[in-house]
């Protein structure tokens, strides 16, 4: 089979996708080709999707005539391409091929069959891994001028969390071309692993991380006794400036070896979420239309975890170093830093500035669900910033991980979820109704929705978006929600707000940062977008959204 060109403008465009298509589906079902190949064909495989996302958009007539141009060049180009590359690899394939077992020159031969059996020569690989590096040049050309900003955003997490839904399709990833994948792939296989229960090899292997208290030098005076006062405080272990979060107690009376397993491998989880040691240049990949940036978790770098007393695990301590560039000054809570800007009459931030911080804290959140774990505890308490000056807030670091279990009913709680006021205002609603009106007109339909407790029974998940559209509320208002409740009791206030304050306060964001911002809040506190099988889709929706929102 000899590659095969094509000519610009001779085949239409459906055409175009049509043949890339039926390429890839020929190199898909070629048969044998050993693991050498196996990479090659998860590239392959990755790069098809970016190509279905191009197609969708040319499907629903979104290009106008010169981008059609500009597409049908480098369809012919992509197409050229993969004829080159389906050219090469079926040399490969132990496809069965059609033989004669006469001698040379006989007429009238049996026929046979045979296998095509053929090593991977090393030159032959080496074309293929250019031939294929070209095809992803070619791809990012394509994205370049056929997609938005806002789609790249949109596209690349869909393809990230596809690619984790795809048995062995990320975890083989190389880090250099698709750095996010690869990443997100190494946080999910960690949290798959913080389930298996089997033995510690010894009791040391199962203090392997952890920090003595005695070894931390609090910046408090009262030592620990005041450090414990607060959520979280702040030290010096060694020479590093560290964040201790405090939590506890455990559940169900678990003995230090169990829970120091369950906190190594916590914390190990949490250090392949750090963000990757390469710095990316994000402006420069969204210029070129690459979609594989490092994906964002917001996690400071976990260093360990610690114990209050040697003696007890009633209080459980999680050590985080401060981020590089930052010092020995204590970290602000976002709710902290939006009360104190109130109460000090400090002018709001800049729009275009809440639409970052918007932006990155749900970029984490929904990279954090798309590996399979729940928070469970998403509130601008548990949202950190360091240092001080007009662009602190441009970063924000979760914290609250002790509360974080994987996203399914049957798993296990780390530490008791903390009841009460503050904490019910993030929480959503039992919901009691399969369609949700809680921001319909219609009369009587929110009280058919909203009718029990925040400490609701719903998926975790819903948990984790329903506190990230509150938290995107008071950013939108910069009013932290408890301000925003008229009424001062406990548990029963919560409820009156979610039912007869909170629509009144989103559809006020109109207002004050547009009806797109608007409109992204309503969808993260509807719970018809928590069902699981839409619950990626309407993440990788919001995230587009947020990217549109202008000044």
């Amino acid at each position: 089979m000899e590659p095969v060109s094509f000519a610009v403008g001779v085949i239409p465009l459906v055409g175009l996708f049509t043949t890339f298509f039926e390429i890839y589906g020929t190199i898909r079902t070629l048969k044998d080709m050993g693991d050498d190949f196996k990479q090659e064909q998860k590239r392959l495989q990755l790069e098809s999707e970016r190509v279905r996302y191009i197609k969708e958009k040319y499907d629903l007539g979104l290009f106008d005539e010169e981008s059609k141009r500009l597409l049908d060049m480098v369809l012919n180009l992509l197409n050229a391409q993969m004829a080159e590359i389906n050219h090469l690899v079926s040399r490969h394939s132990n496809e069965p091929r059609e033989t004669t077992s006469a001698a040379s020159g006989s007429t009238g031969g049996k026929r046979r069959w045979v296998l095509n059996r053929m090593r991977w020569a090393a030159g032959d690989k080496e074309d293929l891994d250019r031939m294929l590096d070209k095809l992803h040049f070619t791809i990012n050309t394509l994205y370049s001028f056929g997609t938005s900003e806002a789609e790249r955003t949109r596209n690349s997490f869909l393809l990230r969390t596809y690619a984790l839904r795809t048995p062995d399709l990320a975890v083989t990833m190389d880090l250099d071309q698709y750095p996010g994948i690869a990443k997100a792939a190494r946080v999910k296989q960690l949290l798959q692993a913080s389930l298996n229960s089997s033995p510690l090899a010894s009791h040391a292997d199962a203090l392997s991380r952890k920090i003595t208290v005695t070894s931390i030098q609090w910046h408090k005076q009262g030592g620990l006794s005041q450090a414990m006062d607060s959520p979280w405080a702040t030290g010096l272990h060694g020479a590093r400036n560290i964040v201790v979060e405090w939590r506890g107690p455990f559940m169900g009376g678990m003995a230090l070896p169990t829970a120091a397993q369950r906190l190594n491998q916590l914390c190990e989880l949490l250090r392949a979420m750090q963000e990757a040691k390469r710095e990316q240049d994000m402006d420069r990949l969204l210029t070129e239309g690459a979609p594989y940036i490092d994906v964002n978790f917001a996690q400071l770098q976990c260093i360990g975890w610690t114990l209050a007393s040697e003696l007890s695990l009633t209080r459980i301590g999680l050590a985080f170093q401060y981020p590089p560039g930052q010092h020995g000054a204590p970290p602000t809570s976002l709710r902290d830093r939006i009360s104190a800007s109130r109460r000090l009459n400090v002018p709001v931030p800049p729009l275009d500035q809440r639409f970052a911080l918007a932006l990155g804290v749900t970029s984490a959140v929904a990279n954090i669900i798309s590996v399979g774990w729940a928070h469970r505890a998403v509130r601008s308490e548990n949202m950190l910033s360091f240092g001080v000056g007009s662009d602190v807030m441009s970063k924000l670091y979760l914290v609250g991980f002790t509360y974080a279990r994987p996203d399914d009913e049957s798993s296990f709680e780390f530490s008791d979820l903390p009841q009460g006021r503050d904490w019910a205002f993030y929480r959503p609603p039992t919901i009691t109704n399969a369609k949700s009106d809680i921001f319909d007109d219609d009369e009587g339909d929110n009280a058919s929705i909203l009718t029990s407790e925040s400490s609701a029974t719903v998926g975790s998940a819903a948990h984790d978006i329903y506190g990230l559209g509150i938290v995107l509320l008071e950013i939108g208002h910069w009013t932290i929600a408890q301000k925003m409740s008229k009424s001062k009791g406990i548990i029963n206030d919560v409820r009156t707000f979610q039912q007869q304050e909170l629509p009144v306060q989103v559809e006020k964001l109109a207002a004050r940062c547009g009806t797109i911002y608007r409109d992204v809040v309503r969808q993260c506190l509807d719970p018809t977008n928590w069902r699981q099988e839409i619950v990626i889709d309407n993440l990788a929706s919001i995230l587009q959204s947020l990217r549109l929102c202008r000044a």
